[in-house]
């Protein structure tokens, strides 16, 4: 019995698997891999399953942005929070 889809899951080369499936997502193999979307990256042609979707080639400078911007906002809340933590003393 033959299957009413076909698996259009990506290999590593780049060609389509083409086996035949009863699911929709993909046959036995690749039915519960997540598909991978080409590098943003012009003229790069890796793929990736980054949630930045840039390959690790590329991906570092918004390792560092984001980075930057967790300890900016660190930076920000603690001198926001400075004056709070410090005792508080009431005049009688």
């Amino acid at each position: 019995m033959r299957g009413k889809f076909i698996c259009q899951h990506l290999t590593n080369v780049g060609d389509v698997c083409g086996r035949n499936s009863d699911r929709e997502e993909g046959c036995k193999i690749h039915w519960k891999r997540r598909q991978r979307a080409l590098c943003k990256q012009d003229g790069c042609r890796r793929l990736t399953a980054s949630k930045h979707e840039f390959c690790s080639l590329h991906v570092d400078k918004y390792h560092l942005k984001e980075y930057y911007h967790r300890m900016k906002q660190s930076a920000l809340k603690k001198s926001a929070l400075g004056d709070l933590g410090s005792p508080v003393k009431f005049l009688t």
